[in-house]
């Protein structure tokens, strides 16, 4: 038995160099989607609450017909 648990663990540590490429490259580029995210979400929350926090209700914005908002060019 303990042969046979030695085989096993030289085959598994044998393998772990192609097999650390593969989930190195995983790794990555999982991180790099959510670190893509995070950002978009982020500038998506700034850009809301610009809008949301810097309007006062005795100011007024006009802005060309058929325009959804200000930001919007019709």
């Amino acid at each position: 038995m303990l042969k046979q648990f030695r085989a096993v663990l030289t085959v598994v540590l044998g393998g772990i160099g192609s097999r650390m490429e593969s989930s190195a490259v995983t790794i990555i580029g999982v991180a790099g989607v959510v670190g893509v995210l995070v950002t978009i979400l982020a500038m998506g929350q700034g850009f809301q609450h610009t809008l949301t926090a810097t309007g006062r209700s005795d100011r007024a914005i006009v802005v060309s017909k058929g325009a959804i908002y200000e930001g919007a060019a019709a």
